[in-house]
């Protein structure tokens, strides 16, 4: 009975101080919300990513399931034709073969976070790990994969805390022009958690010390 009730502790531990982080299927999804805005050049094969508009993002606790998704509306620096009048935030990154450059600026009134916050952004060892501009014509699309970080703040009101998150998308729609600059016309930036190793260490530790546990219990005892 012992062991069981160490199982039980050490399943605790490891997973009980937050469920809702330790959910690989949790979604943070930054979407245009019906502003358009922004962006996209291409130079010596590196692609440039200017004030593109996003205005709503959405906290998904299954990815798999919209009706766990509940919707913030997003402030900044962007666009007086905010439906809600209070700006949109703002994305800007570059690609590069160091991994690029990426910042989504902005802020989330109902969760007190303030315009100006660094809601998204690329940290050491982070950044684009491949990236791709098709275009046919005036239309084309920019798709990327890659890992970021989000904000403290914004993951402490949201109640999920994770140092990384991978792209579940990163794709923009673009529409040409004569000057050679693409104009955006939809955007989506979503993200899923990526699993941090101390989390996994922690588990694998605690069941190396259940085994040990177990093994001193079943040796005879002495005479």
């Amino acid at each position: 009975m012992r062991i069981k009730n160490v199982a039980v502790l050490v399943v605790a531990a490891v997973f009980g101080f937050g469920v809702r982080s330790a959910s690989a299927t949790s979604l943070i999804d930054f979407e245009q919300g019906g502003v358009v805005g922004g962006t996209i050049t291409s130079s010596g094969g590196v692609i440039t990513g200017t004030d593109i508009f996003f205005d709503v993002l959405k906290l998904c606790t299954d990815a798999s399931d919209l009706s766990t998704c509940t919707a913030y509306n997003l402030s900044g620096g962007g666009t007086t034709s905010d439906p809600a009048g209070d700006g949109v935030a703002l994305l800007n990154f570059t690609t590069g073969p160091s991994g690029g450059t990426l910042t989504l600026v902005g802020g989330v009134p109902d969760l007190g976070i303030a315009d100006g916050t660094t809601l998204a952004y690329f940290d050491l060892n982070q950044g684009f790990t491949s990236s791709s501009l098709f275009v046919s014509g005036s239309f084309g699309n920019f798709f990327a994969t890659g890992t970021d970080s989000k904000d403290a703040s914004l993951q402490s009101a949201l109640g999920i805390y994770f140092g990384t998150w991978s792209f579940a998308t990163f794709s923009i729609g673009i529409l040409g022009s004569t000057s050679g600059v693409y104009n955006v016309v939809s955007a989506d930036f979503a993200n899923v958690p990526v699993p941090e190793p101390g989390s996994l260490l922690l588990l694998g530790g605690g069941l190396m010390g259940l085994a040990g546990l177990a093994r001193r219990r079943m040796r005879p005892k002495k005479a």
